[in-house]
């Protein structure tokens, strides 16, 4: 054999890097986005991406009221089922925006106002909204 084609050693080193790599970038994922719920979420009651997915808050009910110009409106009829229980179980971020815009759209200088109010089996009631803050004016 010559000297040109002797044989390397043979070194594990670069598929174990790669793999060290991974597990890196998968615990840190793993750790850091249930990390945001704490830190930049919204909706603090909104557990899905969380550590705790089964604790109380997830079990939570809402009751949503809203007023367009002091009338109650009908959430069964203004919005799908779907959407409806969405805003009983207070995941609904997007739908109650959905819904405001919507009311607020259908009457041009509409007030639309909203009362929603959570509770837990083992927790005291939490008011989110007042009712008393005209949505149509915050909405960007």
């Amino acid at each position: 054999m010559s000297e040109e084609h002797a044989h390397e050693p043979v070194t594990e080193k670069e598929p174990r890097a790669w793999r060290d790599v991974f597990l890196v970038v998968f615990i840190a994922v793993q750790v850091l986005l249930p990390l945001h719920y704490y830190t930049l979420r919204e909706d603090r009651f909104d557990e899905r991406f969380a550590w705790r997915m089964f604790s109380s808050v997830s079990m939570m009910r809402c009751e949503s009221v809203f007023h367009r110009n002091g009338e109650l409106v009908d959430i069964e009829e203004a919005v799908p089922a779907t959407w409806a229980k969405m805003l009983k179980k207070r995941r609904a971020s997007a739908v109650r925006h959905a819904m405001i815009q919507r009311l607020c759209e259908s009457a041009p200088d509409a007030v639309v106002t909203l009362d929603l109010r959570c509770k837990g089996k083992k927790q005291p009631e939490v008011v989110l909204e007042d009712g008393e803050t005209n949505l149509c004016e915050t909405l960007s």
